[in-house]
């Protein structure tokens, strides 16, 4: 908190010096003929903060220390920014392959299976539509002939089975044999039946097979064949097309959307790093380590002080015989040499002047703003300090 108020203080010492330095009047013509002016001491100062929140990890800088242009001032915790930058990244190549594969269209193999298909389609329509050959007529004869007599011959198995289940089930019953081998003629006999039973079911499948090959393929199993070639044909259109282009060009724009994503990500990881934006000094730090900052957060205040200017004010009837670019020398208190520096900003209108000038006497109450650029780079001059400026008349 008591860096956060060192901003505040900053701001409020400004408006002071501000307020001095517009009070502060001519001192007047020395005896050579140069014109003394009081100001104050100022220089580029920037407020820098983070531009994502995070939790600060390191602060690599104090008050008073000088950086460079692009030095790590402070350092967020970044692990979680990272995730985000590798996510983008795996979202980005998925969006290119899915482009790929749909810029190079439909494998070999993918088009020949659907070929095959077609193909297929196309055999068993033509077999539908051409009804059954003589040949197929005849087979399917054959094989019922066969069945029935397969059956033939179980019925007569089953008849002798049953004789003898009858046979020496009486037998049995007498006691001339044992019960191991009346078991062995029982299980023959229920053998038979179940051999018998089968030879019937394939006799009906052989009929019924050879009375269809004889009145030919129904009407709706020619439609239904007819309509799975369609499907065939459609789906190998299809594949031999390749995506359609406005497909294509929805994938592209999913690639250049994760692309983006992934520049802002490391982007964001990027800005994890406070930087100093030019030579300076730390005036404030106003973040540590350890605490969480949001974007835009006041971090640390920076001056450029290797080139700061004088601000003060000129009275109007001095104003006449300053102008741009001309030479001034400043004199610091305690300091037994003289600074260099030139005029760079006259304002082109008065300042803290009443608001209605009706006579001669109060116009020469006028004063005007004007800057005196100087080199600082022995760090001599501080902010805010108050100096007097002697500037000979042109």
């Amino acid at each position: 908190m008591d860096k956060k108020r060192a901003f505040i203080g900053i701001a409020a010492v400004g408006a002071a010096l501000t307020i001095a330095a517009a009070a502060s009047w001519t001192l007047g013509k020395s005896g050579n003929g140069t014109i003394s002016l009081s100001g104050t001491v100022e220089a580029t100062t920037s407020t820098l903060s983070f531009r994502v929140g995070g939790y600060v990890k390191t602060v690599r800088v104090d008050e008073g220390d000088r950086v460079k242009k692009g030095e790590v001032l402070a350092k967020l915790d970044t692990e979680d920014l990272k995730l985000a930058l590798e996510t983008a990244i795996a979202e980005q190549i998925m969006a290119a392959a899915n482009l790929e594969e749909m810029e190079e269209g439909s494998r070999p193999e993918e088009i020949a299976a659907a070929s095959a298909d077609v193909q297929k389609a196309k055999a068993a329509l033509a077999e539908m539509e051409g009804g059954s050959r003589v040949q197929q007529i005849a087979e399917a004869q054959a094989r019922l002939n066969q069945a029935v007599a397969a059956r033939r011959s179980a019925e007569a198995t089953l008849e002798m089975a049953k004789a003898d289940d009858e046979r020496f089930g009486n037998l049995y019953k007498s006691g001339s044999i044992g019960q191991r081998e009346y078991e062995s003629y029982r299980t023959a006999y229920r053998n038979a039946q179940e051999k018998l039973h089968e030879a019937r079911a394939s006799v009906s499948a052989a009929s019924q097979q050879l009375s269809l090959l004889k009145e030919g393929s129904r009407r709706e199993d020619v439609l239904q064949a007819y309509a799975a070639l369609q499907g065939a044909q459609a789906r190998y259109d299809l594949v031999t097309a390749g995506p359609r282009e406005e497909i294509k060009t929805q994938a592209r724009a999913r690639l250049r959307a994760a692309k983006a994503r992934t520049d802002m990500a490391a982007l964001k990881l990027e800005y994890a790093e406070l930087r100093a934006p030019f030579d300076g000094t730390v005036l404030v730090k106003a973040s540590e380590e350890g605490e969480n900052v949001s974007p835009g957060t006041p971090a640390f205040s920076l001056a450029r002080l290797d080139r700061p200017w004088i601000r003060c004010f000129v009275m109007e009837t001095d104003l006449p015989h300053i102008a741009l670019g001309q030479s001034a020398l400043v004199e610091v208190d305690g300091l037994d040499r003289r600074i260099e520096g030139k005029v760079t900003y006259i304002s082109s209108q008065a300042e803290f002047t009443p608001k209605t000038v009706e006579t001669r006497k109060e116009r020469v109450n006028l004063m005007y703003r004007i800057k005196v650029r100087v080199d600082n780079d022995d760090g001599v001059l501080k902010i805010g300090m108050p100096v007097t400026v002697r500037i000979t008349p042109r």
